[in-house]
């Protein structure tokens, strides 16, 4: 299964990709800078490439080795929504499947948007990273599929980079209530990660929740006492299956995460719950809806859920929750055209099992749905 380029990447991952990342890094709180390294497992996809090109944003490259010997390198233009390409030169004569390890020592500078740092509203001093779609604390490849491991955190589980998290770990993290994933379990395939843990931020994180392999980030907003915002929880959860199992090949499918996790998430909150549950979240997205296609009449192109995108376009441009609701209802439609949950649920669970761990678009999913219909 080819994919297509990503027009919010300068990455040439479709010849050279990287299969595995490990990061070492020393956190620097007074001078609010992560430094160290990120090695990257890389994959041959196409015969003797002679370099390859990683994504990256805002960062100091200072040194690259190759299989543990110096390598030239070069950081190319900043393109305001892509970065600055990093040009590693790689050995001749290299054939489909080879494999070479390439280290790239960094530190963030300033002006790294994916980290925060909460110095003023945590004692000791708070740090988390966020990786979206064209912004992350390291350099990468592709937004695709890779496992990765830090000095918080080890996963043998493909993820896509984007679901990189970073916590100290002094912190104390919060399991999920196991009724949780035991409801998720009884309709999808097992939880992959091993673990899920959930991390309450400060007020002044940016989200609701986010999804991060393994650990959910959530606002203290959500602690109201009465659990009625226990739904983000269960939509972040779900992201275990959509988003973090089944990835989108690029922000152009940027529905098949979200759309597919909300529609899921108010299953489970009916079957946590009730179905008035289910039906009262879709009323109120909605009106989410409704105010999304109104706020893009002026450029419908942000009105649908596959978005064409120009390269070098900013995919936060389009980023409202039209992809998220409008997704939902269309998966919806398909449920009661075919028959019901009964009918359906059966072909979700189909469906991710068949591509868990990959990345896919739209097309993928159309094919795969007409062949088990």
């Amino acid at each position: 299964m080819s994919l297509p380029s990503d027009p919010a990447s300068q990455a040439n991952w479709q010849d050279v990709a990287s299969e595995h990342v490990h990061f070492d890094w020393l956190v620097d709180f007074a001078k609010q800078t992560l430094s160290g390294s990120a090695t990257h497992t890389l994959v041959w996809r196409t015969p003797d490439v002679r370099e390859v090109v990683f994504d990256t944003q805002a960062l100091d490259v200072q040194n690259v080795l190759v299989d543990g010997q110096p390598a030239e390198f070069s950081l190319g233009p900043t393109h305001a929504v892509m970065g600055a390409p990093l040009t590693v030169a790689l050995p001749a004569n290299r054939a489909v499947g080879d494999k070479i390890r390439v280290q790239v020592f960094y530190r963030t500078t300033q002006d790294c948007t994916a980290l925060q740092w909460l110095d003023k509203e945590h004692v000791p001093p708070l740090l988390s990273s966020v990786g979206r779609a064209a912004s992350g604390p390291s350099p990468s490849s592709s937004t695709r599929p890779t496992g990765s491991s830090a000095k918080t955190s080890t996963s043998c589980v493909p993820s896509p980079i984007s679901s990189l998290s970073t916590v100290p770990p002094t912190l104390k993290l919060s399991l999920l209530p196991p009724r949780f994933l035991v409801t998720a379990e009884t309709i999808l395939p097992p939880y992959r990660f091993g673990v899920y843990d959930v991390l309450v931020l400060p007020p002044s994180f940016p989200y609701g929740g986010m999804e991060n392999a393994c650990l959910t980030f959530l606002t203290p907003t959500l602690l109201v006492g009465d659990r009625t915002l226990v739904d983000v929880v269960v939509h972040e959860l779900t992201h275990s299956w959509f988003g973090n199992g089944v990835t989108q090949a690029n922000s152009t499918h940027f529905w098949l995460n979200e759309g597919w996790t909300t529609y899921i998430e108010r299953v489970l909150l009916q079957l946590l719950h009730t179905p008035a549950d289910r039906g009262f979240s879709f009323l109120i997205g909605r009106t989410a809806l409704a105010n999304a296609l109104a706020q893009y009449a002026a450029k419908p192109k942000y009105q649908r859920l596959v978005i064409d995108f120009d390269v070098g376009e900013d995919p936060d441009d389009a980023y409202s929750t039209v992809p998220y609701e409008k997704g939902a209802n269309f998966l919806l439609h398909l449920e009661r055209v075919l028959g019901g949950l009964d009918a359906f649920l059966p072909y979700v669970r189909e469906y991710v099992a068949a591509f868990s761990g990959r990345s896919i678009t739209t097309e993928d999913w159309k094919r795969h749905l007409y062949a088990g219909m």
